[in-house]
């Protein structure tokens, strides 16, 4: 069974005063893991943005999507995508240490971060 979503104050821990915060945190509100993913999925490049906002507990839980983007795309992504995901990896990094979720994208990126 899926834990309950992320409440509002865990993806905008300001409240929503972050206008970045808040609008990524009105993107996922209330979103299943499917849900969510089908949203990414209509615009990756947008959406992966929001990860720099996300509050801890609505990053994490919502991450393991982008791990499943990676694995699924047939497509293909460019390298523009994957750095700037880095990027979030790596500044989210207090979030991610000791994780299953920082194992996951480590894998799926074939490098240890």
């Amino acid at each position: 069974m899926e834990k309950d979503y992320p409440s509002f104050k865990e993806l905008t821990p300001t409240d929503g005063r972050d206008l970045d915060e808040k609008i990524a945190a009105e993107h996922f509100f209330g979103k299943s893991i499917p849900e969510s993913y089908e949203m990414f999925l209509s615009n990756p490049d947008y959406f992966l943005n929001d990860f720099l906002h996300l509050g801890k507990e609505g990053f994490l839980f919502y991450a393991e999507i982008i791990v499943l983007y990676l694995r699924e795309c047939v497509d293909g992504y460019d390298d523009v995508f994957i750095d700037f995901f880095k990027y979030i990896v790596k500044s989210r990094g207090d979030d991610l240490r000791g994780t299953k979720l920082l194992s996951l994208i480590e894998d799926v990126l074939h490098e240890e971060i």
